[in-house]
């Protein structure tokens, strides 16, 4: 997704993210950037911002996300013979099928070890 705005207004947020940037105290900042391409991180640093580590994310990755696995669980494990009574019933049986984890902390882990993700 490519950030929203003109030339100019671009470039005026990429202008107050080096100023917020500057005035940060500690040794090294992380930002996550969504949609914003390299040069105008290459100018970021050219313009001396130090400390500056930039992790670049996928745009698309639902292996890294636990909610994924969840819904995989509920959808083909939990409910994938259930035949609900009715369609407006549906709903609820979804919700107590996602909440069930809650009271299985093994299964909860069981998601962040699937995305490779430490608690």
């Amino acid at each position: 997704m490519r950030p929203q705005g003109t030339a100019a207004e671009l470039e005026a947020r990429r202008l107050r993210a080096a100023g917020f940037f500057r005035e940060q105290k500690s040794s090294t900042d992380i930002a996550t950037l969504c949609g914003v391409d390299i040069s105008s991180v290459k100018r970021l640093q050219a313009e001396g911002v130090s400390g500056l580590e930039f992790a670049w994310l996928p745009a698309y990755a639902p292996e890294l996300n636990p909610v994924e696995s969840l819904w995989g669980w509920s959808k083909y494990s939990d409910l994938a013979n259930h035949v609900p009574d009715d369609t407006p019933r549906l709903p609820a049986v979804v919700r107590r099928s996602l909440g069930k984890p809650r009271r299985r902390p093994q299964l909860k882990r069981s998601f962040f070890h699937a995305a490779k993700l430490t608690l």
